[in-house]
């Protein structure tokens, strides 16, 4: 299944009902797409239900379906919604309740890789905020403006926005 598809399918039909709980995660594609798979669980909260056979698992699903991080979003994050949709570009956001933190998914629905930016204006925040790639666990600077990512085809990144 296209993420395409998964993604209109899970906004349109599923995450309004919040009759989640018999759509299991299926991890197809290629690595941007399995990454992205993980990313709309986690940042919509549903349950991480994965269809298919553990053992078969490669080293990187298995990466994906363990880190702390990501998890954390799923379970514990709050007022999961969609910021905005412009064409392919995507941006859901959600907040940790016991720090403040915000998380931001960014995502690429199109065949072409391209570059997105969320101002803090969209975000309805003010000041400086630290910002870290949840998935390289790359650190991305202090900004008191905007972010911008460069997104691969059908690929997301997954921040989480410390307020500094």
């Amino acid at each position: 299944m296209g993420i395409k598809v998964v993604f209109v399918t899970l906004i349109l039909y599923i995450y309004p009902k919040l009759s989640c709980n018999e759509f299991p995660l299926c991890i197809t594609g290629h690595v941007d797409e399995q990454r992205t798979h993980v990313t709309l669980w986690c940042i919509f909260q549903f349950p991480l239900m994965m269809r298919g056979n553990k053992p078969e698992n490669t080293d990187f699903v298995n990466k994906l379906l363990t880190d702390k991080e990501v998890l954390d979003i799923d379970q514990h994050s709050t007022g999961s919604k969609q910021l905005y949709r412009k064409g392919d570009a995507v941006v859901w956001v959600s907040e940790m309740p016991d720090t403040g933190d915000l998380n931001g998914a960014l995502f690429n629905l199109g065949d072409n890789a391209q570059e997105q930016s969320v101002t803090y204006a969209d975000l309805g925040i003010k000041g400086s905020w630290q910002a870290k790639d949840l998935w390289t666990g790359e650190e991305q600077g202090t900004t008191k403006v905007m972010i911008k990512q460069a997104i691969q085809p059908h690929g997301t990144v997954l921040l989480r926005l410390h307020k500094k």
